[in-house]
């Protein structure tokens, strides 16, 4: 297909694909995000399901930790809110930016071996 751009009328050859990419694939784990985000809402009733941040955030999350691991996180976290020293933890991109937080506080205030992640 031929373009011809108007501001300096200079003619380029574009395929349909260059002009008009393929929309991005739905993530395949729609569920276990509105999971995650469900129990952010019993906490933060605010939150949006629709948000791509938070949506992308918690892909990440799956990536690095896993699915089972980042919903024990999220209840984990929403458990300590209140708790003084605890890390504010609100949102799944919270959770993403202060998993590390997260668990040095786990580790500092229980004295059992098990970690959250």
């Amino acid at each position: 297909m031929k373009i011809t751009c108007p501001h300096c009328h200079q003619s380029f050859n574009m395929t349909k694909k260059e002009l008009f990419p393929p929309k991005k694939e739905a993530s395949k784990n729609y569920k276990a995000i509105n999971d995650v985000i469900e129990v952010f809402s019993i906490i933060n009733p605010t939150i949006s399901y629709g948000h791509k941040g938070h949506r992308t955030a918690c892909e990440r999350l799956f990536d690095k930790v896993g699915i089972d691991q980042t919903i024990r996180a999220a209840k984990y976290a929403i458990s300590l809110s209140g708790t003084n020293f605890a890390p504010v933890i609100t949102t799944p991109t919270a959770l993403e930016h202060k998993l590390a937080d997260l668990m040095i506080y786990h580790k500092k205030n229980n004295i059992s071996n098990t970690v959250v992640v």
